[in-house]
Parts: C-alpha cells; structure tokens; sequence
C-alpha cells in the first residue's frame, strides 16, 4: 500500500479508539436509563402511564428525564415536609396525652393525700377521745386507790415497824428483845401489856433478820417509843443498827422508794415519812411536799424514770419493796 494511505488508516483508527470509550459510556447510560426505565414501568400505575405518553408527544427523551429528577427532588421535599408536619403533630397529641394522664395522676394523688389526711383527722380525734377517757378511768382508779390506802394507812396508826432487830424463834420471844431494846437503848419503860401484836413480814431466810411490826395498843405509847428511834441507829458499823420506822401501807412504801431514787439522784434534797405520810423537801430551805401519787413525782423525775417505776411497782410485792428500803430511816425531825 502507499504510504500516504498507511498513515491514513493509522490516524482513523486512532481517532475511533477515542471515539470507542466515550461510545461505551453513552451505551451503559442508556443501558441502565433502559433498565431504570423498565422498572419504572412495572411501578407506574394507569393514570402515570397516561401521563407519560402525554409527555413523550410534547417532549424529548431528554426533556423527560430532567422533568421527572426535578419532580422525584420536589416529591423528596415535600415528603419531608409531610413527615415533619406528621411528626410535630403526633409530638404535640403525645405531649397532651402525657400532660392530661399527668394532670389526673396528680389529682389523685392530692385526692389520695387528702383522703389520709382526713383518715388521720378522724383516728387522731378518736385517739384523744380514749385517751381523756383513760385518763378519766386513771383519775377514778387513782381516787379509788387513794382511798383505799387511806383505809388501809389508819388501821396501822398505832403501828411501828423495825429493821434490823434478830430474829427469835416464837412471838414471844420477840415482845422480850423488844422490851428489853426500849430499856437500854431507848430508855422508854415498856411494858407488855402495851404491846398488842407482833409479826414478822415476810417469808424467813437463813441469815437475814425479817422487819417485826409492832401494833400498840395506845398512840401515846407508840409515839413515846417512835420519838426516841434516833438513839438505836447512831452505831459506826450499819450492820449493828437498828430503824425504827413508820408503818406504811405497799402502795406508801412504793411512792416513798420513787422518792428515795430522786434523793440518789441529787434531784431532791431529802425525803422521809412522818405518820405514814411521804414527804420531800426539793432544795435545803424549800418547802415540806406531801406526796400522795406516783404524777406528784412526775415534774421532777424524767418521763422514762417515771414509766420504768410504775411498771417495777406493779409487779413488785411488798416483800421486795420492804427489801429495797431496809437500810432507811423512813422518818426523820431533822428534815
């Protein structure tokens, strides 16, 4: 061949390798513009179809496409504004569901609240109610058993009682050693005619003398023998002492042994019986306090302290009360 033609064909073919590259792009755009195409197609409905042969007869393929990206971007926007309103809408119907279920929850709470409260109302009246009734109850208990003790305090006015004298075997026996303490110690001529009874309280232990209650048969004999007791309980040794005390009724000794724990305490200044009567002196130069219940103790003594000794009294005997107060001169003048 010529050279001129050789030259020729090289040229052309290097063009139409240039021109291949760009021939098989425009080939898979329509390819794939073809596919998407075709699943439009199954996609679309009758009206869509309508649309789209109404469009192909006004406008180029090209035309078309561009028509149908801007109206899928618009058809996104809109779509995201459908959503957004939808949302914001359900939000709000949320937000005034939960405040409404909010507002009626609170409300029975409250309802509940004051529902209790008037509940407490009722029970704390109530309660009130059974505790004047009770107090009323303790006052009339309180009245009965103060008259009681005083029935029971008069029959021992003639009566003296003794702690720390021995112990013999008979009653006898005991009106001797009794006499014979208020000759030499007392100094008081005493004879047995003046002596009504005697008796021990109390059950015997080995070891330990029991308290001898002497009853006189008249008040003058009894007070001439109580008015000289100091001179029986001046001994060095306590052991050797001998008390002569008031008789007093259990329900006294209890009241008196209350006042003897304040006297520990440093809360009162002394505290001692005088014909049967409990008496306390708060300060050294205050006056003489007659005391005829466990409530006259009360302003003195701490709310615990009181409660622990009414629960001990009601379940002490007299023997265990009469056993706490044994080493106690229950009277004295000096106070």
């Amino acid at each position: 061949m010529p050279k001129g033609k050789k030259k020729k064909t090289e040229v052309e073919e290097s063009q139409t390798e240039k021109i291949t590259p760009n021939k098989k792009k425009s080939k898979t755009n329509k390819m794939s513009n073809e596919v998407s195409t075709e699943s439009e197609m199954e996609d679309r409905s009758p009206v869509q179809e309508d649309v789209d042969e109404l469009m192909s007869k006004y406008m180029g393929e090209n035309q078309m496409m561009w028509f149908r990206t801007i109206i899928r971007a618009q058809a996104t926007d809109v779509m995201k504004d459908i959503i957004a309103q939808e949302v914001q809408f359900h939000m709000k119907d949320l937000i005034a569901k939960i405040q409404r279920d909010h507002e009626i929850a609170i409300k029975e709470v409250h309802n509940m609240i004051n529902d209790l409260k008037s509940d407490n109302a009722k029970k704390q009246r109530r309660i009130e109610r059974v505790e004047f009734l009770l107090q009323k109850k303790n006052d009339k208990i309180n009245d009965l058993i103060a008259k009681v003790d005083n029935m029971e305090q008069k029959e021992y006015v003639n009566d003296i009682q003794i702690v720390g004298l021995e112990e013999s075997k008979s009653e006898k026996d005991d009106i001797k050693k009794l006499l014979k303490l208020s000759k030499d110690k007392l100094g008081v001529k005493l004879k047995s005619t003046d002596i009504k009874c005697v008796h021990r309280l109390g059950k015997q232990k080995p070891n330990k003398h029991r308290d001898l209650v002497v009853s006189f048969n008249e008040s003058s004999t009894r007070e001439g023998f109580y008015q000289n007791r100091k001179k029986t309980s001046s001994n060095k040794d306590p052991k050797q002492n001998i008390y002569i005390n008031d008789r007093i009724t259990h329900y006294r000794q209890e009241l008196f042994y209350s006042a003897r724990k304040l006297c520990r305490a440093q809360k009162v200044f002394a505290a001692w019986t005088q014909r049967g009567n409990v008496l306390i002196r708060k300060s050294e130069n205050g006056p003489v306090i007659e005391i005829h219940k466990h409530s006259d103790l009360m302003s003195i003594k701490d709310k615990n302290e009181m409660d622990e000794d009414l629960m001990l009294s009601s379940s002490r005997n007299s023997e265990e009360v009469i056993s706490h107060l044994s080493d106690y001169d229950f009277s004295d003048d000096d106070y």
